[in-house]
């Protein structure tokens, strides 16, 4: 279970600051979960129709992830502001994470906070140590044309994405997308710890349909418990 609540977070992790090029948005993917080790193949019912949806203006961002019956994790920005906040609920309770951005940033950037058991976790080894093989394939998804490229390592972590050119994003303040694969993935599959993780595209609109005010307020809700990130960490950690 350690393993899985890992990548989960990494996932979250990974969206947080995509869309700072656009002004306004929404993008829905579906997510699906497999894996060969026995352990895990048995938890992986709870996680049937999950999904993850992200709202977007100019200075804000609200990424929900609904990880079936297991999670419901939701992570709201604000840039100006400098600000975060982390709401968890689900079958550990409900938790709320309030944080800032610039120090969530240089967290990750700074490799000697990190800790040495958890070297192998998707999307910390730096990204200079991945090798990206770009492919004559392609395919539609939602009506853009979309490239292959596979990403990996030497450790035997690998990635393929399916990305267009035709959405344009930056990858300022994020450290998991990598860097030499251009334009946005409308799909892409991980393999790391003996788990695939696929998350494909299945909505992009270019408007969040709903009040700014609401979907972003930084406000804890009542019921939920304030804990820190470095709590948060040794909660994974323990199962």
């Amino acid at each position: 279970m350690k393993k899985l609540f890992l990548s989960l977070s990494f996932v979250l992790f990974t969206i947080v600051g995509l869309f700072a090029q656009d002004t306004e948005g929404k993008v829905t993917y579906a997510i699906e979960l497999s894996s060969d080790d026995p352990q895990m193949q048995m938890a992986l019912p709870m996680f049937a129709g999950s999904t993850m949806q992200m709202f977007f203006t100019e200075n804000n961002s609200r990424t929900e992830l609904n990880m079936g019956t297991f999670i419901t994790t939701t992570i709201i920005t604000d840039i100006k502001k400098d600000k975060m906040l982390m709401l968890m609920s689900g079958m550990m309770g409900q938790m709320a994470i309030p944080g800032v951005l610039s120090e969530m940033k240089e967290k990750g950037e700074n490799s000697d906070e990190r800790d040495p058991q958890d070297d192998n976790i998707e999307g910390e080894e730096e990204q200079d140590d991945f090798e990206v093989e770009f492919t004559d394939e392609t395919k539609e998804i939602q009506g853009y044309t979309c490239k292959k490229a596979i990403v990996s390592n030497e450790d035997g972590i690998e990635m393929i994405y399916w990305y267009t050119e035709e959405i344009k994003f930056s990858k300022d303040g994020q450290n998991y997308f990598n860097k030499d694969v251009p334009g946005f993935p409308m799909e892409f599959e991980t393999f790391n710890n003996g788990m695939k993780m696929k998350m494909t595209v299945t909505e992009y609109n270019k408007s969040i349909g709903k009040d700014a005010s609401e979907l972003f307020d930084l406000t804890i809700p009542e019921g939920y418990k304030e804990m820190s990130m470095e709590e948060l960490e040794k909660m994974g950690q323990g199962g």
